[in-house]
């Protein structure tokens, strides 16, 4: 009798257009759908899983797919925190939409994030196919590559932010396992859907010529870097995830200047809790630290320890030397730099392998 009342009730949630919505110990979740990396297939498939009812949608204030309390709340009444109440009215469970990471990941809180990158000549690439495809657009694929809107696209969505510090970092290019990440780490159940990542991804005939590809990576070197980075990310949680262990630590050196400290940040992203790195210079392992001291950088964004997660090496660098940092638990590697004759710039993954 129960089995058949716990069914009849699941029959009137679909009919409804919902599922469960968000229980009260569920923390609210945030989406970053980056254009054309496998957003729609996710938001799609939690719309499957939730209910669409219990999945918001902000595509901007004009557009249909932006759902009615999120146009009330935020835009109606010209208040990014209104996207609060908005998951309130619909007793929400996740957040999804074109947005820049910095509009609602103080709100939500970046460890409640979830985003997907991907290489960034495969994404400019199914971009123009989609312009020609369903706007018409008839000039060449290079000339498509430099407009505003197109060119380092998810640099601009992520405001320029380390992926390191997002919740959970997913890659088109490795769709099933990301989606098994999300499902471990915040105990979903969305369902793998094979036909739609396989059809939408492909190239379709799209050939380009060596000439062709390293203009699209001068165009997009800043994407190209991030791709690099968030690479790192995603593969230290893949691993962290298929060892069952209960870390994901994440971490940047910030700061290289030759003659002065090596400052940077980690921290165990899925506990909260601060780490202890080591630092390696050359191949050689020359300290170890526990990252504790408050981080300017890291103390607007809602994160659990609160901006105390920095730490400060007093190692003598020179020129050409290879730098290193690892989680000491697990053994990851967080980051990794090349000192270069001047100052390195503070963008956390370049250079990196």
């Amino acid at each position: 009798m129960k089995k058949l009342l716990n069914k009849l009730s699941e029959s009137i949630l679909e009919k409804a257009g919902g599922k469960s919505g968000r229980s009260a110990d569920q923390p609210q979740r945030l989406f970053v759908h980056i254009p054309k990396t496998a957003g729609t297939s996710f938001r799609t498939a939690a719309e499957s899983s939730f209910g669409e009812a219990h999945v918001l949608r902000d595509y901007g204030p004009e557009s249909e797919a932006t759902s009615a309390s999120v146009k009330r709340e935020v835009y109606d009444a010209d208040d990014t925190k209104g996207v609060l109440r908005a998951f309130e009215a619909d007793h929400a469970v996740l957040l999804a939409g074109h947005f820049p990471v910095q509009k609602y990941g103080r709100l939500i809180g970046l460890q409640n994030t979830v985003t997907f990158f991907r290489d960034p000549i495969e994404q400019v690439i199914s971009h123009y196919r989609h312009a020609v495809a369903h706007h018409g657009y008839k000039d060449t694929l290079l000339t498509f590559s430099k407009r505003k809107g197109i060119r380092n696209i998810q640099t601009r969505f992520m405001c320029s932010l380390d992926p390191a510090l997002i919740g959970i970092v997913g890659l088109t290019e490795c769709y099933r396992d990301s989606l098994a990440l999300i499902n471990e780490r915040w105990n979903w159940k969305i369902r793998y859907r094979r036909q739609n990542v396989r059809d939408r991804f492909n190239r379709q005939g799209i050939e380009l010529s060596e000439n062709e590809r390293t203009a699209l990576e001068d165009i997009n070197q800043d994407d190209r870097r991030l791709y690099q980075r968030a690479s790192r990310v995603f593969k230290n949680s893949l691993y962290c995830f298929q060892k069952r262990t209960a870390s994901d630590p994440r971490g940047a050196i910030e700061s290289l200047v030759i003659g002065e400290n090596i400052e940077g940040w980690a921290i165990d992203l899925r506990s909260g809790k601060p780490v202890s790195v080591i630092l390696s210079v050359n191949g050689k392992r020359v300290a170890q630290t526990d990252c504790s001291h408050p981080f300017k950088k890291l103390m607007h964004w809602n994160l659990p320890c609160e901006g105390e997660a920095g730490f400060v090496f007093e190692e003598n660098i020179s020129a050409g030397d290879a730098v290193e940092i690892k989680d000491a638990a697990t053994g990851l590697v967080l980051d990794s730099r090349v000192i270069s004759p001047k100052y390195l710039s503070n963008q956390p993954g370049t250079k990196s392998d």
